[in-house]
């Protein structure tokens, strides 16, 4: 994950399926990508079965139009819940999911329904608010994760890439 996309206007969920690497299996990391601004605005990008390559998911991120609007978090963390079906090319029950929310927390409505929807489903959510311009909801994003050790910002963005490392080890590149 490079964090020096701009980010900061543009709020991404990025929901990652990884599984151990295996000789059997040729797609062990796949990403499908969700862009969101307001409820009209929430969008999948990427799926779980485009075809899965570091530099084509770096070039959809970074070529991602910004769209202005208040914020749907709401209803972008249920297009993670229909995106995460095998019919979009995931693999529940074959791979562990994480998902990633990118956003400074501040929505149309409160997520705590949504979210734990979420997390009922994809357990491992973490939320990253690279924001240091703008101020961000922290206890919204404490809410969508459901764990305060679960939310960074740019001052420790370092550890959750060590969380990601340590997940995406079992992944091999494409």
């Amino acid at each position: 994950m490079q964090s020096g996309l701009p980010l900061e206007k543009q709020t991404i969920i990025s929901v990652y399926s990884y599984q151990q690497q295996s000789p059997s299996i040729k797609e062990p990391c796949k990403v499908s990508i969700i862009k969101f601004a307001g409820a009209q605005q929430v969008k999948t990008v990427w799926t779980f079965a485009d075809v899965q390559s570091k530099d084509k998911i770096l070039r959809v991120l970074e070529n991602i139009p910004f769209n202005s609007g208040t914020t749907a978090i709401h209803s972008a963390l249920l297009k993670v819940l229909s995106e995460y079906s095998s019919d979009r090319g995931a693999r529940p029950g074959i791979a562990k999911p994480i998902v990633i929310v990118f956003t400074d927390g501040f929505g149309q409505k409160p997520t705590s329904t949504e979210a734990a929807m979420l997390r009922a489903v994809i357990p491992d959510t973490y939320a990253i608010a690279i924001n240091h311009n703008f101020p961000i909801s922290r206890s919204e994003l404490e809410v969508i994760v459901g764990d305060p050790q679960r939310v960074f910002t740019d001052a420790n963005i370092g550890k959750f890439h060590a969380v990601l490392d340590s997940i995406a080890s079992d992944c091999t590149s494409n």
